[in-house]
């Protein structure tokens, strides 16, 4: 006679090493889900990247057309408005010189925008500038 050995479980059953299928779709739900938030999440952190850059170029330019104001001197104080040119199509600039409380000396605001159509973007740097005829006095 030949006896069988036989391995039960601890409530009875077979005793099988493995997954059952409910443990095997509910892994696969929670990791569709931590994969949907990092696709998620590397698509805001791509746009946060591109804007950041839009800015810093606008701030570049700013820079460069303050430069320009100040190499031409007291005659670029005065209200006007214009682009970057072929090098930067999106980007246009407008300047504005407000009288200042202290004589002799301007407010220059430049505000910077790009972007076409809605919301349209734009810094606005406000710096101060003396006037030379005012400055030789």
């Amino acid at each position: 006679m030949a006896w069988r050995l036989r391995c039960r479980g601890p409530f009875g059953g077979r005793s099988e090493r493995g997954f059952t299928l409910v443990e095997m779709v509910v892994a696969t739900v929670v990791l569709a889900v931590g994969i949907a938030g990092a696709v998620a999440t590397y698509g805001a952190l791509s746009r946060s990247a591109g804007l950041a850059a839009e800015y810093e170029q606008a701030a570049l330019l700013a820079e460069r057309r303050l430069a320009e104001v100040e190499a031409e001197g007291s005659t670029a104080l005065v209200n006007e408005s214009g682009d970057f040119a072929e090098e930067y199509p999106d980007y246009r600039w407008e300047q504005e010189v407000v009288a200042g409380e202290v004589e002799g000396l301007s407010e220059l605001r430049l505000t910077v925008r790009w972007g076409s159509g809605e919301p349209q973007r734009n810094i606005t740097i406000v710096t101060y500038v003396l006037d030379e005829a005012a400055a030789v006095l």
